[in-house]
């Protein structure tokens, strides 16, 4: 399944994958579950499962993916 653009991304609260830059070089590529959620950090909207912001571990996020149907 080919990532789609964060662009595309439900922002109603469903939790998605999200993909984004980690900071380090050895991965650069990081994914969290994680969630649209502007009332949680209003500057920060992208909110990991762990309810931390997705940037605290990194860049913003670019891509997603629906979270797999367990099937």
């Amino acid at each position: 399944m080919k990532l789609k653009p964060i662009e595309t991304a439900p922002r109603d609260g469903t939790f998605i994958l999200l993909f984004g830059p980690s900071g380090y070089v050895t991965t650069p590529l990081r994914c969290e579950v994680g969630r649209w959620y502007p009332e949680f950090r209003p500057l920060n909207p992208w909110q990991t499962f762990s309810n931390d912001a997705y940037t605290d571990g990194g860049g913003e996020p670019t891509h997603w993916l629906p979270l797999p149907n367990g099937k």
